[in-house]
């Protein structure tokens, strides 16, 4: 008899537990199944190194089904509410989804309004959040780094293409 796991959230921690969950159960048992409102997976780590030039924003946003594993179903909607009780999820689509395991996996939102101050005159004009891909752009800018309308070859550097000497190992004896 074939389960179906329903995963909300497409990020991080939803990619992962659907991958993971794929290793471990054929699709005979277990029908896996990510849902999320968009279809933009950002790698947050990655927009750390976007101000710097180290990477850029739009090499570490891919779409969400390329970062599943085969026989992990996608489902593009937002979630309107889950019925606990009939072990359903009822999307804004319309649709329902039943499921056997259910797994919330919506990661953090960020409310930056909520610090008072914080979002008042000079956000993201002198104020920007690294979490987003257009926050993670404004610093680069702002300090001079790269000027707007320069092409991809001209801002900077991949992580990958950052010079550097080979690391030692010490192995014992």
């Amino acid at each position: 008899m074939t389960s179906r796991i329903v995963i909300l959230g497409g990020g991080t921690g939803g990619t992962l537990t659907a991958n993971r969950l794929r290793r471990l159960y054929s699709t005979e048992d277990a029908e896996i199944i990510v849902v999320d409102q968009d279809d933009r997976h950002v790698y947050q780590p990655g927009l750390l190194f976007v101000p710097f030039g180290l990477t850029h924003s739009e090499d570490i946003v891919r779409p969400r089904e390329r970062q599943l594993h085969d026989g992990v179903g996608f489902v593009e909607s937002g979630i309107d509410h889950v019925d606990i009780d009939a072990n359903q999820v009822h999307l804004t689509t319309g649709a329902t989804l039943g499921y056997d395991v259910l797994v919330v996996a919506t990661g953090a939102r960020l409310v930056p309004e909520e610090t008072e101050g914080l979002t008042g005159p000079g956000w993201m004009e002198k104020v920007f959040t690294f979490y987003t891909p257009e926050g993670s752009r404004h610093p680069r800018r702002r300090a001079g780094l790269v000027r707007p309308g320069t092409s991809r070859g001209e801002r900077g550097r991949h992580a990958d293409q950052v010079p550097c000497r080979p690391a030692r190992v010490l192995l014992p004896g």
